[in-house]
């Protein structure tokens, strides 16, 4: 066969069709290498599980996944990435998943769609490929849940804090680096060790997802109050007097501006940000960039440092008297130790293409590691 990938495909397929198992698919626009991580430690306590190493999301990823499929498991938990039409369906027919989750539809990838609606019809080919009787799980926060929920053929388990939630979160208190939740249909109240209160929903999913599956309401509590935020997803580090918010693995508008609104909240002695470029919007990338300067310039934090050859757009529109702009890592690099004092807090946030995990190990290397959360 002279294509690699669709050979790949192939015989992945095929292997997958040897197994009785239960493939619980995930895909979304934010959130989903998290969200996969916590369903699979909540399936865990009663179930043998594979799941997706990492994000290996993509036409590589999920056949290698499925090659690890062994006669012991009982559930695979795949995760779907996707940045075109068509993409999601590709994936479907390889690991013919039996049951559904979307975490969300929002702006990641947007230059590769018209509209958020085109977003939302792309995840909807997930739905497509359910069968009849398979779960599916979705969120009531997200834009076009309606759409989503008159595409779904199977059992509906919706979950989020809106109407129509049968596992639904009230959020209770927010601490710094914690915040806790109340389930609406128990009142069992959960506390999550993750900086910003977004990550709600995707309890919310492993509760949705657990309860569907016969793990015990306080089991599944158990694996949310233990889990942890992924490394450049929300981790949160001390070096010497700093503390940073290591989001450094992927932005998007919709993950940008829910984590400024967050850190605006923080009662600490001064907050920082340090945002690069986010990419994939194509010819919307403008806009949103001058979004997230208009955000700045209502709910500036104490210091604002933009790198990359969008985020000047970003700053144009902030007021260049609220933020620095940096052509690139090294410049940044070379002022920040005149710039940070002991006690700041720091969100560090940008598309994985910008490489600020540099930043995440300069300060390191400088001022020293401990792990917080």
């Amino acid at each position: 066969m002279a294509d690699p990938l669709k050979a790949l495909a192939e015989i992945a397929r095929g292997y997958r069709e040897q197994f009785n198992v239960e493939v619980l698919a995930i895909t979304g626009s934010t959130g989903k290498t998290t969200t996969k991580e916590i369903i699979a430690k909540v399936l865990a306590r009663r179930h043998r599980v594979l799941a997706t190493p990492g994000n290996f999301n993509n036409q590589i990823g999920l056949p290698l996944t499925l090659l690890e499929l062994e006669t012991a498991h009982r559930f695979c938990v795949i995760e779907m990435g996707m940045n075109h039409p068509g993409e999601i369906e590709w994936l479907c027919q390889i690991a013919k998943p039996s049951s559904g989750l979307i975490t969300g539809v929002g702006w990641a990838h947007a230059g590769f769609f018209e509209n958020l609606k085109e977003i939302a019809l792309a995840k909807a080919e997930l739905l497509r490929h359910l069968p009849e009787t398979g779960r599916v799980f979705l969120n009531t926060d997200t834009p076009y849940y309606s759409l989503l929920k008159s595409r779904t053929k199977g059992p509906l388990i919706p979950y989020g804090t809106k109407t129509g939630a049968v596992v639904k979160g009230y959020l209770q208190e927010e601490a710094l680096f914690s915040f806790s939740f109340k389930i609406g249909e128990t009142g069992r109240s959960i506390k999550m060790g993750f900086w910003n209160p977004v990550w709600m929903t995707t309890a919310l999913a492993a509760m949705a997802v657990g309860k569907a599956f016969g793990v015990p309401e306080e089991e599944i509590k158990e694996e949310i109050e233990s889990m942890r935020p992924l490394p450049g997803r929300g981790q949160v580090l001390v070096f010497g007097g700093l503390t940073v918010i290591d989001e450094s693995y992927n932005s998007n508008p919709d993950s940008l501006k829910q984590a400024l609104l967050a850190l605006q909240r923080k009662k600490v002695k001064r907050t920082v940000a340090v945002i690069g470029d986010m990419a994939e919007l194509g010819k919307r990338s403008s806009y949103f960039h001058a979004m997230i300067g208009r955000l700045i310039r209502r709910f500036s934090p104490g210091l604002v440092l933009l790198m990359g050859k969008e985020t000047i757009r970003t700053w144009q529109e902030a007021g260049e008297k609220k933020c620095l702009h940096f052509d690139n890592i090294e410049a940044l690099e070379k002022s920040l130790p005149g710039l940070l004092y002991p006690g700041d807090l720091i969100l560090v946030k940008g598309s994985r293409i910008m490489g600020l995990e540099k930043i995440v190990s300069f300060l390191n290397h400088h001022c020293g590691r401990r792990n917080v959360s």
